[in-house]
């Protein structure tokens, strides 16, 4: 019957849209490591960029998001760090701290797709080495070994 299927059907966009609400934090917090990263050394190339759309494409937990509307995000986080350099890089870096208490799965995974990031132009400046550096120590994980974890030595 149709009136019983309709139930279910809002049933089940009811829980993705709730999984969409709980993996924002999620979201941002992957956006801001990239963001964070990506401009640490003061640009951010077309490799670094296409990166950040193929980790969202990628992730299941990511993907479940509009890429269009992601991806605005990573310009606004962007602009932001490269209008107002220090409040940016302050609440960017709490978007990311968050992860530590959170869940340290969803921390490894940002940090993975951040390092991700770093390495997509081949060319790793110790600007973006720093700032990498920093994120895995926020969120309480050892640099070398997610860096290991995202398939690159």
């Amino acid at each position: 019957m149709a009136g019983d299927s309709l139930p279910a059907f809002l049933i089940e966009k009811l829980r993705e849209e709730l999984g969409r609400y709980r993996e924002r934090g999620f979201l941002k917090a992957v956006l801001a490591a990239s963001a964070l990263c990506a401009l640490a050394d003061d640009e951010i190339s077309i490799e670094e960029r296409y990166q950040v759309d193929s980790i969202l494409a990628a992730d299941p937990a990511l993907s479940r998001f509009d890429g269009a509307k992601a991806a605005a995000i990573f310009d606004d986080y962007a602009r932001a760090l490269r209008e107002e350099p220090l409040r940016a890089r302050d609440v960017l870096m709490q978007k990311v701290e968050r992860l530590r208490d959170h869940d340290p799965k969803q921390a490894r995974t940002a940090m993975r797709a951040a390092w991700l990031v770093v390495t997509a132009n081949d060319v790793v400046t110790p600007a973006e080495d720093a700032m990498f550096y920093q994120l895995c120590t926020a969120v309480g994980l050892d640099p070398d070994v997610v860096r290991r974890g995202a398939g690159v030595a």
